[in-house]
């Protein structure tokens, strides 16, 4: 019972410097990372076009697929 007592310590302390180390990781690869993951709101009105979506639905169904008879 003596034995394992500090057996269950040094476990414990080991998962403990683990999760502490695992944090540090996380911390130092998130800011390495400055990338930016959203577009400038000038880049967004360029990139979409304002395209009504039940027209251009309609106009491939019309053009695309035509029923033989």
């Amino acid at each position: 019972m003596t034995v394992s007592i500090p057996i269950l310590l040094l476990i414990a302390s080991l998962l403990l410097l683990l999760g502490v180390l695992a944090i540090v990781a996380i911390v130092l690869v998130a800011s390495r990372c400055k990338c930016k993951t959203s577009m400038r709101e000038e880049d967004v009105d360029n990139a979409i076009p304002d395209i009504d979506a039940w027209s251009e639905a309609s106009n491939r169904l019309k053009n695309e697929f035509h029923e033989q008879k």
